[in-house]
């Protein structure tokens, strides 16, 4: 009998871009055999025509022998990947020894079985993290786009994103005017793992879940579906066996429902999801707010109400100083109300203004700009979605 000794090629995942693999079959010379390359693209199964170097519907495969000097090789060219380069794939090869012939596979080879021998290579499509910007309320309009990196999955990388986000106040009574409440920071950035409890409990800290995977220790137990969340609990500990957490405060749930974990920052995104992400010190994270002025409508003598064009944007906290042509500021000024509806501020000290005269405020504004660059060093196995907390950065409303 003939032997096939050997079937070799780089079985490694592929990427999402179009690759070609040599692949070498060895053994005795005169060997013959049969090759099939099938995948199952969106459930459509496809067989590689070896003449095309193309996969295509309806069954394809290669015949052929083992040449004299005891190695065949073949290029082998695998397509990129489906859906825009997001969708994973695998590829199945089948190879025969041509037993009619008077061939076999080398146990070297096969131990299984003398006639057939299975490879599977998978190609996993890119991975996107997303940076996107969100607030929990409606005091702003919509969100700006957000910032993707896209790249081949739990590779090392290096991409530098630029973030210039401006963020707008709603103009009404309920939302009106920004206010920058702290600096953003990288930690700003957060993701979220929903899994699934098993069994339920009452006032206890060990939960169990379906899966423990994208969790790390610190990570928030933010909502229980069907429940309610007592304090502010975090992961202390994770056993990946049982498939449990510990959190820091007691909870309440039933089961089989879906408890969701909150992580922040880079630390957190790279022990739970295998992302590694930076804000260089040299360009820091900031907000500014976007200048912006009023005008008067109406003169006015020796009257601390000041009727506009538009109070959008201005803030009634005590805290909102103003200047202008004429403004009175002989002592310390601030609008201490709106009307929104009349459009009339109050302020501290009585003024004496012409029409239209045009004010500038300080410390408010219609618009924030929020600006930094994202380094991602590291992709994660899967799509991940870094939201910034905007509410933990800025507010808007009137008072």
């Amino acid at each position: 009998m003939k032997k096939i000794t050997g079937f070799n090629i780089d079985d490694s995942n592929i990427g999402a871009t179009t690759v070609t693999r040599t692949l070498r079959i060895a053994g005795d010379a005169g060997s013959k055999f049969i090759i099939f390359i099938s995948n199952d693209t969106s459930n459509n199964l496809n067989f590689y025509n070896f003449d095309t170097q193309a996969f295509s519907a309806g069954e394809r495969k290669l015949e052929d022998e083992i040449p004299e000097g005891g190695v065949y090789d073949v290029d082998i060219v695998f397509p990129a990947a489906g859906s825009g380069g997001t969708q994973d794939d695998k590829f199945n090869f089948l190879l025969i020894a041509n037993a009619f012939y008077g061939v076999e596979l080398d146990e070297g080879l096969s131990d299984s079985s003398k006639v057939f021998y299975k490879k599977t290579i998978e190609q996993k499509g890119n991975a996107t993290v997303t940076f996107a910007i969100a607030s929990s309320g409606s005091t702003f309009q919509t969100m700006p786009s957000s910032v993707t990196v896209v790249d081949t999955p739990s590779t090392s990388i290096n991409t530098t994103k630029v973030i210039d986000w401006t963020v707008s106040a709603v103009d009404s009574a309920s939302g009106g005017a920004i206010k920058i409440t702290r600096q953003p920071l990288e930690t700003d950035f957060k993701f979220t793992t929903v899994q699934v409890s098993v069994g339920a409990g009452s006032t206890d800290d060990k939960i169990y879940l379906t899966s423990v995977d994208k969790l790390c220790i610190g990570m928030s137990l933010t909502t229980i579906q069907s429940g309610s969340v007592s304090s502010s609990p975090t992961i202390t500990e994770i056993n990946t066996v049982s498939k449990y957490v510990k959190v820091s405060v007691a909870q309440t749930w039933a089961d089989t429902k879906n408890i969701t974990f909150t992580g922040n920052g880079n630390r957190m995104a790279f022990d739970a999801l295998g992302l590694k992400f930076s804000i260089p010190n040299t360009v820091g994270f900031t907000a500014a707010l976007v200048p912006f002025t009023g005008t008067l409508n109406g003169a006015i003598s020796n009257s601390n109400a000041l009727v506009m064009d538009s109070v959008f944007g201005i803030r009634a906290d005590g805290t909102v100083a103003f200047t202008g042509i004429g403004i009175d500021n002989s002592s310390d000024n601030f609008v201490t109300s709106i009307n929104y509806s009349t459009k009339t501020l109050e302020v501290t000290t009585n003024q004496t203004l012409e029409d239209n005269t045009i004010i500038t405020f300080r410390g408010c504004a219609r618009q924030c700009t929020l600006q930094t660059s994202v380094i991602v060093t590291k992709m994660p196995a899967e799509n991940v979605t870094l939201t910034l907390d905007l509410d933990s950065i800025l507010t808007s409303s009137t008072t």
